[in-house]
């Protein structure tokens, strides 16, 4: 099993320590340190369609669901975050799954690629907080072990002369910023 880029983003979004508590960038997004959060926390909504006893049942799984332990006055118990990533971005596949969020928490925020960000004013028009990522992907030849930085999304080849192969696997991600697209 190999890292995926959106499992290295969750993963400088919550940075943890080894007993599990976030320093990342998330304690800047939910704005406190004072949090607990659950990656990938699925939930179950029913709901009786108006002329049938037919209930649908509607399952949501966000990326994150921070809880903050002593919200200030005003403030969500809970917050929302989606991340979103340039390997495979739909806008409207992520707007529609976003907006479901609405029956977790009325504060969500959405992580998309800084290569996106044409796409933030349309986040924002419905009302959810948008932060834009940038990073540098750390690449490992699965052949030889070669490390390789590269800033594109697609997977490079091996850049030794004796190897070049095209397998290379997802290691990490070095510089990971995100900002505050209302900033």
């Amino acid at each position: 099993m190999y890292m995926k880029l959106q499992d290295a983003l969750i993963y400088e979004l919550i940075k943890p320590t080894k007993l599990g508590e976030p320093t990342g960038a998330i304690i800047g997004i939910v704005g406190t340190k004072n949090i607990k959060y659950v990656i990938e926390d699925s939930q179950e909504f029913q709901q009786r369609a108006t002329h049938s006893i037919e209930t649908l049942v509607e399952q949501m799984t966000p990326d994150l669901v921070v809880t903050r332990l002593r919200p200030q006055q005003g403030e969500p118990l809970t917050a929302v975050v989606e991340v979103e990533t340039d390997v495979d971005f739909d806008f409207g596949a992520s707007m529609r799954q976003i907006k479901k969020y609405r029956k977790i928490s009325r504060e969500i925020h959405v992580i998309i690629p800084k290569a996106e960000e044409n796409f933030a004013p349309l986040y924002r028009n419905e009302g959810f907080r948008v932060w834009l990522w940038e990073a540098t992907r750390i690449w490992e030849c699965m052949r030889c072990g070669a490390v390789k930085e590269e800033n594109r999304k697609l997977q490079p080849r091996c850049s030794e002369r004796s190897c070049g192969s095209s397998e290379q696997k997802l290691k990490g991600l070095k510089d990971a910023k995100f900002t505050d697209f209302g900033q």
